[in-house]
């Protein structure tokens, strides 16, 4: 499992467009799911409802070191993400 360091102040935005940089990953439209919340769907039906979540901050939406899972198009499996908050 792949982990990333953010700032609790980060929207869920940034953290999907750091994801998307990261050549290790390749992803193009990643949708983003905790065990108990859809973060943010790229596409179909529940796009709009969770658009919003776009600009929230990653605090308002997970824990430190909550497990996100990733589906994409480019991948035939989901990708598990670790988040740690990074301490000032």
């Amino acid at each position: 499992m792949k982990i990333v360091e953010v700032n609790s102040s980060e929207t869920l935005k940034e953290l999907i467009d750091k994801l998307i940089e990261d050549p290790n990953l390749q992803l193009k439209n990643p949708s983003l799911t905790t065990e108990d919340k859809s973060l943010y769907f790229s596409s179909g039906v529940l796009e709009k409802p969770t658009r919003p979540n776009l600009e929230k901050k990653l605090s308002e939406l997970i824990e430190d070191e909550d497990t996100i899972n990733i589906t994409d198009p480019t991948q035939p499996t989901p990708v598990y993400v670790e988040v740690r908050f990074k301490t000032n």
